[in-house]
């Protein structure tokens, strides 16, 4: 028996520039983010200023896209959190997406 992806199989991949729309939406957006995970007042400009500083991926944190073949089915993302002077903790950022949260499970 060999095991292989399958169609549930997802995968993690850098983000793109055609992907800051979608990021856009998923938090900021309360018809796609949903009512308890859009967290209120936001910088429209957020992404877009982290795209221009390092295309979302840096030493102080980062996104990467949550895959499933082709689609697209939205985002993790960490930043660095000092613990002791000498040591850091990579820490889950707040966002989800809510495509991820409210999809049902499937059977």
């Amino acid at each position: 028996m060999t095991s292989g992806p399958t169609d549930d199989h997802v995968s993690l991949r850098l983000a793109v520039e055609d992907d800051l729309p979608l990021i856009e939406s998923l938090t900021w957006d309360p018809d796609v983010a949903g009512e308890f995970a859009q967290f209120g007042w936001f910088d429209p400009r957020l992404w877009r200023r982290h795209w221009e500083d390092n295309e979302l991926l840096g030493p102080d944190g980062g996104l990467l896209m949550v895959m499933r073949r082709d689609e697209r089915l939205g985002f993790v993302n960490w930043r660095r959190k000092p613990c002791t002077p000498a040591a850091y903790y990579l820490q889950p950022a707040p966002h989800r997406s809510a495509r991820l949260t409210r999809e049902r499970p499937r059977p």
